[in-house]
């Protein structure tokens, strides 16, 4: 047993699940990204975690996964250019280690979808990545600079 004194009512409970957030253009920073297993443990995606940085959505979280390694070759072509995306729009064109993405701001379009797994709920899908000054990754803008 573990003793300790708790008051519920002075914090909001999580509910679970991933942030859903209406369609837009937020400024995020990757705050995570991990390497996972597909649910057939053939390939492996990029899991990025990005929280966004202001407005009513500040703190929250959206996900994107990119498909790395996959045996379907259009869908590791597809990916990469999202890393690559990615990239481009954080100004880090040569990475090693995926911490070297985090705290750096830019801007993401999401939709809002029905999901996958139950057609009932929503989730978001990344559309679009931007720099921190809304240009497309690649148009020579910079990136988004170090935090």
């Amino acid at each position: 047993m573990v003793q300790f004194n708790f008051d519920a009512t002075t914090v909001a409970p999580n509910t679970g699940g991933a942030d859903v957030v209406p369609a837009g253009v937020y400024d995020v920073q990757i705050t995570k990204a991990d390497m996972k297993p597909t649910k057939d443990g053939a390939g492996a995606y990029l899991q990025v975690d990005m929280a966004i940085l202001g407005g009513d959505m500040r703190g929250k979280t959206i996900v994107d996964r990119i498909n790395l390694r996959n045996n379907n070759p259009k869908a590791v072509e597809f990916g990469c250019g999202t890393l690559s995306a990615v990239c481009h729009v954080t100004g880090v064109l040569h990475i090693q280690d995926t911490t070297q993405l985090h705290g750096r701001p830019f801007k993401v379009k999401v939709d809002m979808v029905a999901r996958q797994d139950d057609p009932t709920k929503n989730g978001n899908e990344v559309k679009a990545y931007y720099d921190a000054n809304g240009n497309e990754p690649g148009s020579g803008s910079g990136g988004g600079g170090a935090p």
